[in-house]
């Protein structure tokens, strides 16, 4: 080992210079492989944060994609979920075929909630019994818009009615055929008018003795 101060050779074990007294301790100075391997390790971190935030976001799409409950973003989304709601006997879903403001009245009129769920389970077990497994099927046959005119109405009737501020920006006469589809094929086939309306911005059937 060299003395950095005079030069003189000294041995490798030695503190001091023998020459001059010098310290030959030498201080550890952190090589740039040191600062990269620091640099490196944060970039990793770093790498597997962004990993982290990426699968959370695919997770929140993910549930919003296939968990969140349909909404009503179009005439037809209305009549998927009438159905498939008596398909699954599921009044939670059936019941989003109509704006909120009527839900309760609905529940009311058909004796509660637990009653309506019952009485849409009779009726599917009473239809599966006769014609077996099946479920109801529909399809559009006719989409007609509705008029300013009977929009503006229509608003006026419903707002009055259940107390309600909505807004009828759009609206469809509909002509709809639905059956039961089974086994046996095709039966029940009937089809009916509806009127369609999108209230604040989804759209809602309000006909409820139509259907």
């Amino acid at each position: 080992m060299f003395c950095e101060k005079c030069g003189t050779k000294n041995p490798e074990v030695a503190r001091f210079c023998e020459n001059c007294g010098a310290s030959l301790s030498v201080v550890p100075v952190s090589p740039a492989g040191g600062a990269a391997a620091a640099v490196k390790k944060k970039t990793k971190a770093g790498v597997i944060i962004i990993a982290l935030v990426l699968i959370a976001a695919l997770a929140v799409g993910a549930y919003f994609l296939f968990f969140k409950d349909k909404s009503n973003n179009s005439p037809e989304a209305v009549f998927d979920n009438l159905f498939e709601g008596m398909n699954k006997c599921d009044v939670n879903i059936l019941l989003k075929a109509f704006p909120s403001a009527m839900v309760s009245e609905i529940e009311q009129q058909m004796g509660g909630k637990e009653f309506l769920e019952n009485t849409v389970k009779n009726v599917m077990n009473s239809i599966e019994s006769t014609y077996g497994k099946g479920s109801f099927k529909y399809r559009v046959l006719a989409k007609t818009p509705l008029d300013k005119d009977h929009l503006i109405s229509t608003q006026e009737s419903f707002n009055n009615m259940y107390g309600a501020n909505a807004s009828f920006s759009e609206g469809y006469s509909m002509e709809v055929e639905k059956w039961y589809a089974c086994s046996e094929g095709n039966v029940g086939v009937d089809s009916a008018i509806i009127n369609v309306y999108k209230i604040n911005g989804s759209w809602y059937i309000i006909d409820f003795d139509t259907i």
